[in-house]
């Protein structure tokens, strides 16, 4: 049997689907270009000061044959709305499907992102030597140059287009390809009793349980290809596609040394080096689950569903001997008193009781849980579908029941995205931007010895640190 089965499409510029197998042949364009002017000005004769400034023009690499397609919507404009109806108890239901539109010069379109102008970037190194006449500065610097201090710093640019043309090169962008998986999780469809089975290791079925789709008791599983450019009305499709807002990647690179020279053909250096990234380019699922917000009452997902588990952990499935036992914790000991304030959270952005339902009660409510009377009932319900359930792996979808109203909660479906029936869903992968930073130390001791190259002992400490989470817009 098999439940579950994945199509990988592409598209030629027209629309059409190639056969199965067909090689895809992409040539890349990139087009780079620096100026730069830099001078030296001695200012002492222990005192070099070295400037410069670089501008970089990195325009966004393109697909000579037209092989290439945007989002319809700037995806950074779109992620920042996202964000925004998330903190107002909104998920994606608000939020349109993508299409996407033939970009690139072949086809007189929109590039992956916009064309940057403005990345100028300064540097300034500096060497002194300290000359001190007398006292106790000569005996630390010593006479002459022995003793050399450095410093300098830069803006510096990343050329961000091979990582792009690398990651579209292997996975093609959404309108010109496309990976779409059978819907999952219903009753009546993907169980055992309705998923196709194997017959022949070389054919993939198309429906199932018997792959005959002209038999309208036979289902399908093996989706046909969508339309170019556009989405499904639904079913479940992952795609890529480029944040367009998105700026160079860059970071401040800076340095400081001190050099001396000590006696006994002896020198010391002691060096730090630091660099801080911005805009670096990461990946991101720009329909990854929300932590949805109650306007209500402040509480997020994330804390409402935390305190669920927390009471899991306190109760595991492995101290339940039977399920009865779980069934019975479950009756007497799961309620709004149990989470405590998190409560309110499913209480106000769950659908309330309707007319003729006594009580909720989840699909997973196998074996008959005691609910608590009227709204007291939802936490059982709740409780009931994402820990149990969690075992089994997916919710299950099961008839209505006389006197109850059953809490649909499956994970990616209604609870964190907010979907409305019907809305497709989709897995949109962009790149945008993160910061990190670096900072190294480093002592140098060096030997010179009359006829040999120097000996030198270096001892180093790093540490680095990279954001996580949010992207962040410059």
């Amino acid at each position: 049997m098999v439940s579950d089965i994945v199509a990988n499409y592409n598209y030629d510029k027209q629309g059409n689907v190639l056969n199965p197998g067909a090689p895809v042949k992409r040539d890349y364009g990139l087009e780079w270009y620096e100026f730069y002017a830099q001078d030296s000005w001695r200012v002492k004769p222990n005192l070099t000061v070295t400037y410069g400034l670089r501008w970089s023009l990195l325009p966004p690499p393109w697909e000579v044959n037209g092989f290439q397609a945007s989002p319809d919507v700037n995806l950074g404009t779109q992620f920042d709305q996202i964000v925004q109806n998330m903190k107002q108890g909104m998920g994606y239901q608000s939020t349109p499907l993508l299409n996407f539109v033939l970009g690139g010069p072949a086809n007189h379109g929109p590039g992956w992102y916009n064309f940057e102008k403005s990345d100028i970037s300064p540097r300034i190194a500096v060497a002194y030597s300290p000359h001190a006449p007398s006292g106790w500065l000569r005996s630390l610097f010593g006479d002459g140059d022995k003793t050399v201090i450095r410093g300098g710093f830069s803006k510096v640019y990343d050329r961000a287009g091979m990582q792009l043309l690398s990651t579209f090169d292997a996975n093609p962008p959404g309108g010109v390809g496309a990976t779409i998986q059978n819907p999952c999780c219903t009753f009546g469809y993907d169980d055992a009793a309705h998923v196709p089975r194997i017959s022949n290791i070389n054919i993939i079925p198309t429906c199932g349980p018997v792959d005959n789709c002209s038999d309208p008791a036979n289902q399908q599983f093996f989706l046909p290809a969508p339309p170019a450019l556009h989405p499904l009305p639904a079913g479940q499709a992952i795609t890529w596609g480029i944040d367009q807002s998105m700026k160079s990647p860059y970071a401040y690179a800076f340095d400081f040394s001190v050099g001396r020279e000590l006696p006994n053909r002896l020198s010391l250096q002691l060096s730090y080096v630091g660099r801080l990234g911005r805009n670096l380019l990461t990946q991101r699922d720009l329909r990854q689950p929300l932590d949805v917000v109650d306007p209500k009452s402040g509480i997020d997902y994330y804390a409402a569903a935390t305190a669920l588990a927390k009471l899991a952990l306190k109760h595991p499935n492995s101290s339940f001997a039977t399920y009865q036992d779980y069934v019975n914790f479950v009756s007497t000991s799961v309620n709004d008193a149990a989470v405590k304030g998190t409560a309110a959270y499913w209480h106000d952005m769950l659908p309330p009781l309707q007319p003729g339902a006594t009580a909720y009660q989840s699909y997973g409510n196998f074996a008959g849980i005691s609910t608590l009377p009227g709204n007291a009932s939802l936490i059982q319900a709740v409780y009931d579908l994402y820990i149990w359930i969690a075992v089994w792996g997916r919710v299950r979808q099961l008839p209505e029941q006389p006197g109850y109203q059953h809490v649909r909660l499956e994970l990616y479906r209604q609870v964190q995205l907010q979907r409305s029936p019907g809305h497709a869903e989709e897995a949109i992968q962009r790149w945008c931007a993160i910061r990190s930073q670096l900072h190294l130390f480093q002592v140098h001791r060096y030997h010179l010895l009359r006829h040999s190259p120097e000996l030198g002992i270096v001892l180093q400490r790093r540490s680095s640190r990279n954001s996580s989470g949010e992207c962040f817009r410059s």
